[in-house]
C-alpha cells in the first residue's frame, strides 16, 4: 500500500542540494551525509575540523548533520559559526531558519530568510513576531480522528477557521499544512506573496504563503499556522472521488505525540508531555 503522496514540498530548506559543492570535504563524507549515514559522516568530518577549525565547508556540513539528527542545540553552534565565516551564505541561513522554526521561533527564522533573499516566506515567518505559532488548546490529553479512507492514502475531515468540516489528506512527505487555493481564496486566508516550492522529482513550482487562524482535528485546536497555499483539488482521485481542501504533513504532526493507526483506521494525537511519552514507551516495550 502506498503510504507517501507524490507530492512533496519542503518547506524551508531543501534536504538535498545543499552540499553539492564542497571542495574541502572529502567526497565519502559528503555521501555519507545524502545517505542519511549521519553519524558516519560525522567521523570522517571531526577529523578534519581538529586540523582546520575555520573551514567553512567542513563545519557547514557539522550543522546539518546535527540539524537533520534534529540536535538543535549542536545544529546552532556550527550554523552560527559557519555564519560567521560567510555571513551571506544562503545555505547557512536556510539551514539556521530551520533550526528555528523547529524551536517554533518562526520569527527569528523569518529575519533570517530575508536575509537570504525569501522575501515572501520571510514576510509569512515574521508575522508571527507577536503570538506563539502553533498553539495547541485541548481539554484532553489524547484526541482520534477516524479516517474517512485510509487507501492509498489517510483522509481525515478537519476545520479551517472554525468552519465546516473538510476533507485533507495525510502526506509524511509533506512540510507545512497546505490549503487549496481556491478554498484560500473563499475564506479570506492571508497570503504573503509565493516562494519556490520542491515537489517530487525534483520539479520546482511557485506556492502561495499563507498563514490560518486555526486548525481543529478531533478534539485538538491548534492556533496561528503558517501553511503552504496551492491547487489541491486535482488530488480527488486519490481521495475517493471526494474534494481535497489541503493536505496535513509533518511539521504539524511533529507538534504531538502523532499516530497513524492503519488497522484502526485513525490518526492518535497526544500532547507532547513527558507522562504521554512514557505510556507510549511502556506499551512499545510490552
Amino acid at each position: 500500500m502506498h503510504r507517501s503522496i507524490f507530492l512533496v514540498i519542503t518547506v524551508v530548506v531543501a534536504a538535498s542540494g545543499v552540499l553539492s559543492q564542497t571542495p574541502n570535504i572529502s567526497d565519502p563524507a559528503v555521501a555519507l551525509f545524502k545517505q542519511g549515514r549521519f553519524a558516519e559522516a560525522e567521523r570522517l568530518v571531526d577529523p578534519l575540523l581538529k586540523k582546520h577549525k575555520s573551514d567553512f565547508d567542513s563545519i557547514l556540513l557539522k550543522g546539518r548533520i546535527a540539524l537533520f539528527s534534529n540536535k538543535l542545540s549542536d545544529a546552532e553552534k556550527w550554523l552560527t559559526k559557519a555564519k560567521e565565516l560567510r555571513p551571506d551564505s544562503k545555505e547557512t541561513l536556510a539551514a539556521l531558519a530551520e533550526v528555528y522554526y523547529r524551536r517554533n521561533e518562526l520569527a527569528k527564522a523569518g529575519a533570517l530568510l530575508r536575509q537570504a533573499g525569501r522575501d515572501s516566506i520571510a514576510k509569512k515567518l515574521e508575522s508571527f513576531a507577536d503570538q506563539k505559532a502553533y498553539e495547541i488548546e485541548a481539554k484532553r490529553d489524547v484526541t482520534e480522528v477516524k479516517f474517512v479512507q485510509t487507501d492509498p492514502l489517510p483522509l481525515i475531515k478537519v476545520k479551517i477557521n472554525d468552519g465546516e468540516e473538510v476533507f485533507f489528506l495525510i502526506d509524511t512527505g509533506g512540510g507545512e499544512v497546505i490549503v487549496d487555493s481556491e478554498f484560500a481564496t473563499k475564506n479570506n486566508i492571508t497570503s504573503f506573496g509565493t516562494e519556490q516550492g520542491t515537489f517530487g522529482g525534483g520539479r520546482q513550482s511557485a506556492v502561495q504563503q499563507g498563514r490560518i487562524d486555526s486548525i481543529s482535528l478531533g478534539d485538538f485546536r491548534v492556533k496561528n499556522l503558517p501553511v503552504n497555499i496551492l491547487d489541491t483539488k486535482r488530488f480527488a482521485a486519490v481521495a475517493g472521488g471526494r474534494r481535497v481542501d489541503g493536505i496535513i504533513g509533518t511539521i504539524l504532526l511533529s507538534r504531538f505525540l502523532s499516530t497513524l493507526d492503519y488497522p484502526g483506521a485513525k490518526l492518535v494525537l497526544r500532547k507532547n508531555t513527558e507522562a504521554n511519552s512514557k505510556t507510549l514507551a511502556k506499551n512499545k516495550s510490552v
